[in-house]
């Protein structure tokens, strides 16, 4: 029996235990069927006795004053948790000669003798027995030596231990975070274009941190070296300059297409990570104030002075994910920007099922649902039947939908379209009700539908309508996208230059969605899943960012002058 170099410490071990669990349960060995506890405890004694100098050697114990039958002895004791000598004697002399000549131990000690043993060793390197004690009870359970439950339990071994960090000391759930958020940095810094031809060398990394930072308290990150709580030189990251110099010689185009690259390789990440189970696509508008003073920028804001923000995002039931976000110049080219974005995604990835909110029902916002042939597509309808827009489409469903039914206008749309659409309904009413309402009805031409008017074909026509809408309820989450990325991670600015506002908002967005993934995809090499906060996610990334966390000036001033 040996020890690899995973248990170097009982330290090292809190962090991979993790590793330890699964390389317990591929190594876990099935002894004969008729195997009693006495075979299970025979076994495991001969094994912690095959390694205990190796686990004394690694707890640091580098030259032991004690024979190697009485280091056993006392590591033996030490695992099985008897605190008794005189037990131990006991236990001991349950073995017959044969047994303990092949474990390496002695019949004649008698308790006084491991109780001065122990106390030798323990005055030759304090806490040595309880630690090499544990790290040989967890390396044989990684080997896949049956444990006795007894130890099990008292070192907290077992092979059920799922994948959920909560399961695992404190430090393999931290180690796993930051491997995890790490990683994903990378994938951020390696797309982060920042004037790269004057900073080709700079790590651009602690520009994160330093966004991450604003994040944190809400202030202006252009006054981080400023008020900053510890030591950090923009210089390492940014060439002669300040953040606002390089943000103010961004251009519109370079924040959207760097933006654009940072989440698409997010975004491959999370796929190959099968973080996704049923993404569906849905585009939405918002708006976002500002404390910035009215500019150049005024034909990108609303009439009450918000800015207009467009975002393509993921919305699935274990995920949400902006995906790309574009400040509009008029809401008139919102169709021309959901081409732009679903022509970019196409690279990455098919697109399932794509759905828009209410005032997206316009010909060209179902002409630009139409992009790709091959996706499915919902847009939800609003009622204009008291409008001069001239749509009857409502009017028509209205008369066709009966209390708690499904409908279908087979030719709905606008006059310009061609082919039609279809208009389908659902009443939330329920068959007893006097009235149909409420309706929600989406437009679409790309759910099959039966054509034959059988009783099955209804019914089946109903069924799909029906899990339309419910699958229409997983695109709410955008709302939630939004919200949280502005209240949780918005990084402040009082600027009204539009690309620099472009590049303050895809930041949060982008917190937001590092958030989102490590509450989802599983940490690389450990496999553990995660829960974080907010609070927790921005400090892991300034910690990562600025190489950990650094003492204020002042404190370092006072240190030198004593």
């Amino acid at each position: 029996m040996t020890v690899s170099d995973l248990y170097q410490s009982a330290e090292e071990i809190k962090l991979q235990k993790p590793i330890i669990v699964a390389l317990a349960k591929t190594n876990k060995r099935d002894g004969p069927t008729d195997a009693t506890e006495s075979d299970t405890d025979a076994i495991f004694d001969e094994a912690v006795c095959d390694v205990a100098e190796r686990c004394y050697e690694i707890a640091g114990l580098e030259d032991p004053p004690l024979p190697p039958r009485k280091l056993r002895a006392v590591l033996l004791q030490e695992v099985r948790g008897i605190s008794q000598y005189g037990e131990f004697e006991d236990y001991v002399g349950d073995y017959d000669s044969a047994e303990l000549e092949q474990f390496g131990l002695q019949r004649a000690y008698g308790k006084s003798t491991y109780r001065k043993a122990k106390k030798k060793l323990e005055a030759c390197l304090d806490g040595v027995v309880p630690e090499a004690a544990f790290i040989a009870a967890t390396a044989l359970f990684g080997n896949g030596v049956p444990i006795p439950e007894t130890v099990q339990n008292r070192y907290e071994l077992s092979y059920e231990t799922g994948p959920d960090a909560a399961n695992y000391p404190m430090e393999a759930r931290d180690l796993a975070l930051y491997t995890l958020v790490a990683e994903l940095l990378d994938i951020v810094v390696e797309h982060l274009d920042l004037q790269r031809d004057t900073n080709a060398t700079r790590d651009l990394r602690t520009v994160v941190g330093a966004f991450a930072r604003s994040a944190t308290d809400n202030r202006s990150v252009e006054e981080y070296q400023q008020r900053a709580h510890h030591q950090f030189d923009l210089g390492s990251a940014l060439k002669g300059s300040t953040i606002r110099t390089h943000l103010s010689g961004l251009e519109l185009f370079e924040v959207r297409e760097m933006f654009d690259d940072i989440n698409q390789a997010l975004l491959d990440y999370v796929i190959n990570a099968e973080g996704l189970v049923a993404p569906t696509m849905s585009y939405d508008l918002t708006d976002l104030a500002t404390d910035g003073e009215e500019s150049d920028s005024h034909a990108y804001r609303t009439e009450d002075g918000r800015w207009q923000i467009a975002s393509l995002g993921i919305t699935d039931p274990e995920l949400e994910f902006g995906f790309g976000l574009r400040i509009l110049k008029g809401r008139e080219n919102r169709a021309a920007k959901l081409k732009e974005l679903l022509r970019k995604l196409a690279v990455h990835t098919d697109i399932g099922l794509l759905m828009t909110d209410r005032e997206f029902d316009g010909a060209e916002d179902i002409g630009a649902c139409r992009l790709d042939d091959n996706d499915d597509w919902l847009i939800f309808a609003q009622d204009y039947s008291d409008t001069d827009k001239g749509n009857d489409d409502f009017e028509r469903l209205r008369e066709k939908l009966e209390p708690g039914k499904t409908a279908v206008v087979e030719s709905a749309g606008y006059a310009n379209l061609d082919p039609d659409v279809m208009l389908v309904g659902y009443s939330g009413a329920t068959e007893d009700d006097d009235t149909i309402e409420p309706i929600r009805a989406f437009y679409t031409d790309t759910v099959a539908l039966p054509d034959d008017a059988s009783a099955e074909s209804a019914e089946e026509v109903a069924e799909t309508i029906q899990d339309l809408n419910f699958t229409y309820n997983q695109r709410a989450k955008i709302e939630t996208l939004f919200r949280l990325s502005k209240n949780d991670f918005d990084v402040a600015t009082e600027s009204d230059n539009v690309a620099k506002q472009a590049f303050y908002t895809n930041m949060s967005m982008l917190f937001y969605n590092l958030y989102k993934i490590v509450n989802t995809v599983p940490a690389p090499n450990s496999g553990l899943e995660l829960t974080t906060t907010q609070k927790e996610l921005l400090a892991v990334i300034q910690n990562l960012a600025f190489d950990g966390p650094r003492q204020p000036a002042a404190q370092t001033h006072l240190q030198d002058e004593s």
